[in-house]
């Protein structure tokens, strides 16, 4: 995650797009799975607020 710390903000922003579009088309378990996996990815890119803020 070398942009991270350069566009960290920026960065964020996409992932929360990314995961509101993808969780918005889920319809199966497996598609739900799908957005748990890109929430952990933001988490791991030090994203955990934006993170816990989208699982609320």
């Amino acid at each position: 995650m070398h942009l991270v710390g350069e566009h960290e903000e920026e960065v964020f922003g996409l992932f929360v797009q990314h995961i509101m579009e993808e969780a918005t088309r889920a319809t199966n378990r497996k598609e739900y799975q799908k957005v748990c996996q890109i929430i952990r990815q933001l988490i791991e890119a030090n994203g955990s607020a934006h993170a816990e803020k989208l699982i609320q």
